[in-house]
């Protein structure tokens, strides 16, 4: 009996210790497909989500940002509030479903995806004591 709780401790620690994408590429993707119909970027690309519950003031920077962000594509809830001028920018995708609310990436209200060759490689969360810090990364 030892033995075998031996093993399964051994099998589960090896488990662990595999490297790996620790995020959920093909969840995204099927979000992605599902919501906006198409899927992740074969080039590095900043997917910056945007739910009913982000910040405001955070919101209305980073879409007054958004032609300098680097690779920047915006996917933004219906229940979000901007300028008609915004949804009409290439790169804008405006999500009609909700899906975007309850995304695991939006975190409290703006995440941000940054994906090369179809995997995710980072996930931040855009809020009020990181707005600069993250937006700067981004139009590098």
């Amino acid at each position: 009996m030892r033995i075998r709780y031996s093993i399964v401790l051994l099998a589960m620690i090896a488990s662990c210790s595999k490297p790996g994408n620790k995020y959920n590429d093909s969840g995204f993707n099927k979000y992605l497909n599902e919501t906006f119909h198409f899927e992740m970027q074969q080039d590095s690309c900043n997917y910056i989500l945007i739910s009913k519950n982000g910040c405001q003031g955070c919101i209305n920077t980073s879409l007054m940002l958004r032609r300098q962000i680097r690779n920047g594509v915006f996917l933004i809830s219906e229940n979000v509030m901007y300028r008609k001028a915004v949804s009409e920018s290439m790169h804008v995708f405006k999500d009609t479903t909700e899906n975007t609310d309850r995304n695991i990436y939006v975190g409290g209200g703006i995440g941000i995806v940054r994906t090369a060759n179809k995997k995710i490689y980072d996930v931040m969360y855009l809020d009020v004591n990181n707005i600069d810090s993250v937006l700067h990364l981004l139009c590098k």
